[in-house]
């Protein structure tokens, strides 16, 4: 539309399916109109607004199948900053649905946050949060229904122009809202990246 403002539109259609004794089948789809605006040369912002219908299918364990529909508001929203000295901050929230690994597909309502900021020439320091939210798509409860969150700082070194040492800590929360107890986790993360610049 002009140099800062890009519209869009789209529409998405999914399908899942889950074998186990019983089949469990899902078909989706979801329709967005949106925008991107560059609020500057460093940072810029994208929103997506929809929605969502959805029909699951199950087999009877007596035989034959039961179908149910349901519909619900779908987004995803995200700004973006690059800071001038390097690295930069990245918000992203969304809901859609996303299969849950347990022969299901879950209503995830999500929010995503990174920062990285460069310390020296060398160092640098990452911070990495991330929670979501699942529910059945009808809305009632389920055992599947959760609470999850993650946090993950982190520092990285640059050995070199191919190698890089990054160290990171990862606290982790779930809560099964049908389950009297929650549920933490720590990991501590050592990685070293190796980047050929490859001539092609």
């Amino acid at each position: 539309v002009t140099e800062r403002l890009g519209l869009v539109g789209r529409v998405n259609y999914g399908r899942y399916e889950a074998q186990e004794a019983l089949t469990n089948e899902y078909d989706n789809v979801g329709v967005f109109v949106g925008g991107n605006y560059a609020l500057s040369e460093r940072s810029s912002l994208r929103a997506q607004l929809g929605l969502r219908r959805t029909e699951q299918t199950r087999e009877l364990p007596g035989g034959g199948d039961f179908t149910e529909s349901s519909s619900g508001p779908v987004y995803f929203l995200r700004y973006f900053r690059r800071f001038e000295a390097g690295g930069g901050l990245d918000i992203e929230a969304r809901r859609e649905l996303a299969p849950s690994g347990s022969a299901q597909v879950l209503d995830t309502t999500g929010l995503d946050i990174k920062i990285r900021v460069p310390v020296t020439g060398r160092w640098g320091f990452g911070v990495a949060a991330e929670a979501f939210r699942n529910r059945r798509p009808d809305g009632r409860g389920s055992l599947q229904d959760r609470k999850y969150a993650s946090i993950e700082p982190g520092v990285n070194y640059r050995i070199d122009e191919t190698l890089t040492l990054s160290a990171s800590y990862r606290f982790r929360w779930q809560d099964r809202e049908q389950l009297p107890d929650d549920a933490m986790s720590n990991a501590v993360f050592l990685t070293l990246n190796w980047t050929r610049p490859w001539d092609l």
